[in-house]
């Protein structure tokens, strides 16, 4: 079914918004590296900076709009490919870098691994493969093209269009819903082995007298709730896309509140991995102070760094993910 022109305006107009957002948490992130130095090293900063490039990727892809427009999903234009590529490259390296926060997690709190810094290399090596060898297959099938929400992705045919149909829908959940629910139920797991862990430290030290040793355990566990917010921005953005997806293979026509839904989610995902940063940055202080700085009284962001309490802060010489 195609959208009324108004319904057409509303979800380009969404998209628009809401990947702007995102594109500007992504330059957050990525900006307090190369304005702080002191960041770089830190390992947990190193792997929140790539999920921010992975977000802008898929960001930047949205701002094109509707890129196919037009043409046919036999004969999508270059422009509408490009778009699908960045859209297919970004949202799954993207999923990928939350996996490895939480795989980060798991083997220094769990296994209490002091070396995981030394998983970097590996890292970059098999999100990035994977990712593009996910997305370069599908492009290699020809089935990036017109998605049926006002952008390029993977292509919505009518389930009238049995043979292409099947095609269609088969890779769009092969090589992308099914990764990214994997990866989810993967993150759900892993936080659970860290819970069980963490509780059993966190008891043991309230047993004994406060001090050093306590006031770590405390801070490392705030920062490990943190952080843990990354999966379950992953679980609120992918559900409305899934759902919708699920409601089009069910054989109804498209939905315009499921379709809005489903693009202002996956829109705002990158502003909302940049929400968790600035809750769970390692030196806090110093990004506070950097923001005022920079941002001024900009969207009141002065009163709302002020709300952040000091003690919150994670010792630049404690514990580093």
């Amino acid at each position: 079914m195609p959208w009324s022109s108004a319904e057409e305006e509303a979800l380009i107009g969404v998209s628009l918004t809401a990947n702007v957002l995102s594109l500007c948490g992504c330059i957050v992130i990525i900006g307090n590296g190369v304005l702080q130095p002191s960041l770089r090293p830190i390992f947990s900063y190193q792997l929140v900076a790539c999920l921010g490039a992975a977000e802008a990727v898929f960001a930047v892809g949205c701002l094109f709009g509707n890129a196919g427009a037009g043409h046919s999903h036999d004969s999508p234009p270059p422009l509408c490919l490009l778009q699908a590529v960045m859209l297919q490259f970004g949202s799954l390296s993207a999923s990928f870098w939350t996996a490895a926060i939480a795989h980060t997690l798991w083997r220094t709190v769990v296994h209490r691994d002091t070396t995981v810094g030394s998983l970097a290399r590996r890292y970059h090596i098999a999100i990035w493969s994977v990712a593009a060898f996910f997305t370069l297959l599908p492009l290699a099938l020809g089935t990036f093209g017109d998605s049926g929400l006002c952008r390029c992705f993977f292509v919505h045919v009518s389930e009238d269009e049995t043979r292409q149909y099947d095609l269609y829908a088969s890779v769009r959940w092969i090589f992308q819903y099914i990764p990214i629910w994997l990866v989810l139920l993967f993150e759900l797991s892993v936080y659970v082995a860290i819970g069980r862990s963490l509780w059993g430290v966190i008891a043991l030290a309230r047993t004994l007298e406060p001090g050093p040793s306590h006031e770590v355990v405390g801070r490392l566990s705030e920062l490990i709730m943190r952080l843990a917010l990354y999966p379950l921005v992953n679980l609120a953005c992918a559900s409305p896309a899934t759902l919708n997806r699920i409601w089009t293979l069910s054989g109804a026509q498209q939905s315009f509140p499921l379709a809005f839904l489903h693009i202002l989610a996956k829109g705002l995902q990158g502003a909302l991995h940049a929400a968790v940063f600035l809750l769970a940055h390692p030196k806090r202080r110093e990004l506070n102070a950097l923001v005022e700085h920079n941002c001024g009284g900009l969207c009141g962001l002065r009163s709302a760094f002020h709300e952040i309490q000091d003690e919150d802060e994670m010792d630049p010489g404690g514990v580093q993910l």
